[in-house]
């Protein structure tokens, strides 16, 4: 009878030994403030509703072609894939079907994206101009300074 009562103090022992370290989740190690503070899920969710909302036109446009271009590589390994294994399907004109519909989405994504780059070419040009206005309209006042 001694010996489970020996075996339990024994793996006592050996427990009091190791230290327990509790595994930190990868999503709490996302949870952080720019200072490094641990955000709950909460308020971390209300922090980055105020940060998009206070995104200006070129970012939200610079982000919405990465993700009209992430979009278009899945199109495309899709179709490869659709046109590749065709014959394997059941039945072979759901495949032509499906091939069709990716075609049709890609083309709509590919013109969506041109679109894209041509409104975040514009805002660009249109910094560029302000920022242009600021210097034309600091060197008449300069001009205005000495003259006067």
């Amino acid at each position: 009878m001694n010996e489970p009562q020996e075996e339990v103090e024994s793996l006592k022992e050996k427990l009091e030994q190791t230290s327990f370290v509790p595994i930190e989740s990868p999503i709490l190690k996302i949870l952080k403030d720019k200072e490094g503070n641990k955000l709950t899920p909460k308020e971390f969710i209300k922090r980055w509703g105020e940060g998009i909302q206070n995104l200006t036109p070129v970012q939200k446009l610079t982000n919405e072609s990465r993700a009209t271009v992430i979009t278009l590589v899945g199109f495309l390994v899709c179709l490869v894939a659709l046109v590749i294994f065709r014959d394997k399907m059941i039945v072979s004109w759901f495949a032509y079907g499906l091939i069709l519909i990716f075609i049709g989405n890609a083309w709509t994504t590919t013109l969506k994206w041109f679109g894209i780059r041509q409104q975040l070419k514009y805002f660009n040009n249109m910094e560029e101009g302000s920022d242009n206005i600021n210097k034309i309209l600091d060197e008449l006042e300069s001009m205005e300074v000495k003259g006067g």
